[in-house]
């Protein structure tokens, strides 16, 4: 009923998040039943690893499995603790996170924000970022589709209002773990330290476009969910008020999940209520306005597409596909010389854009302007010989 989950299951591409988990959940039960059998040990070893593997081709964030499974055996695992049966986790996690890399290297080579900030800086924003993911599940009141970060507001001290409070949730939530374990409830340790190590994969170790997402907390919020019910129960085992009390809180904070999630389906029902939603949240965002336009665009609705584009370069100048996207808009409504003014614009700013260019060559041809429309598709030809778009607008101008 996790209202923060609603990504995770509502958006198609994400379905990789429960199949995943699914998996994960698997490789984990198969786990205890191998530690916990007297028969067939081998058997769910086996299955356990397989799950696992499984789950990784699935995605790559439940890598941390391994280190769940130590976590385990030292919280929950009935004295037993054992790191050789882990290599197989280990070894196998580790091939595919290389792969995984080694697959992406462009994209993990793009110049993200979270590759231009020095190792201090990161750790806070890590900090800050661990704290609003803890209170998307408990008060999921302004969820977004898109969460915009800008260097400029990563934090650069650690005397700051919102580092110090960050601070004070996790390294006391760490804390509470290692007293708890010493105090014998080793379930809150097990389920703190879930938490925290299921996030490790998008702390932003290696840089990454996406500074934060809903769906990043489909893994680690088991961890909160199992504290949540350990007091829960606590609460309700300590005498008959209490009781009372725990059932009331938790029917209520479940009503209210409920309600929200409700709600937050419906923002979820298509391209055009989910970034309508985005905008209304963070109306100085760019990437909200251009998805937005790209959504208009595909249904054919030009003109609100065409704003929504404006929008986009009136926030973010630079924006280069609202800018090549707003010329190829222009040139569809016959606003051919608006399309031609703005497209060479950018292509000063971003002379090698193959897409930008063949927009502009379209644009003269419109225009009349057949030499220039030529000339365009020769420069796309010389970078890109077997361009077959450029290819066309060349043989057709001959």
């Amino acid at each position: 009923v996790l209202t923060v989950h609603v990504e995770s299951v509502a958006w198609m591409t994400a379905t990789k998040d429960t199949l995943s988990f699914t998996f994960l959940m698997g490789s984990f039960i198969m786990y205890i039943k191998h530690v916990r059998a007297d028969r067939k040990k081998t058997v769910f070893y086996a299955a356990s690893v397989a799950l696992f593997f499984l789950g990784l081709l699935a995605k790559s964030l439940i890598v941390t499995l391994p280190a769940l499974l130590i976590v385990y055996d030292l919280c929950l695992g009935e004295k037993r603790f054992k790191i050789l049966d882990k290599v197989p986790y280990f070894i196998i996690g580790g091939l595919m996170a290389y792969l995984y890399l080694y697959i992406n290297k462009e994209f993990a080579e793009t110049d993200y924000m979270t590759g231009n900030i020095d190792s201090y800086r990161l750790a806070l924003l890590n900090l800050t970022l661990l704290t609003d993911y803890i209170g998307s599940v408990f008060a999921p009141i302004q969820l977004n589709a898109y969460y915009t970060y800008t260097l400029e507001a990563v934090p650069t001290a650690f005397f700051s209002p919102k580092v110090i409070l960050s601070s004070v949730v996790v390294f006391g939530a760490v804390g509470a773990g290692i007293y708890a374990f010493f105090k014998k409830m080793r379930l809150v340790t097990f389920s703190i330290f879930w938490f925290f190590i299921a996030f490790a994969p998008v702390i932003h170790l290696v840089p990454s476009g996406i500074v934060r997402a809903d769906r990043y907390l489909f893994i680690p919020s088991v961890g909160l969910s199992l504290l949540i019910a350990w007091a829960t129960a606590t609460l309700y085992a300590m005498n008959p008020t209490f009781k009372k009390t725990a059932l009331i809180v938790l029917a209520g904070w479940v009503i209210f999940l409920s309600v929200l999630t409700y709600e937050r389906n419906d923002v979820w029902q298509n391209g055009i209520t989910l970034w309508q939603d985005s905008i209304k949240k963070d109306p100085k965002s760019p990437k909200p306005h251009f998805i937005m336009g790209n959504e208009y665009f595909h249904r054919g609705m030009l003109q609100d597409a065409m704003e929504k584009y404006e929008e986009t370069l009136s926030l973010a100048p630079d924006h280069m596909s609202a800018c090549s996207n707003l010329g190829a808009v222009y040139g569809m409504t016959g606003k051919f010389y608006e399309a031609s003014t703005l497209l060479g614009r950018c292509l000063e700013i971003t002379p090698h854009d193959t897409a930008m260019r063949l927009n502009l060559a379209r644009v003269n041809i419109n225009l009349g302007k057949i030499k220039e429309a030529e000339a365009e598709a020769r420069k796309v030809l010389q970078r890109e010989p077997d361009n077959p778009a450029a290819i066309e607008i060349f043989n057709n101008l001959q």
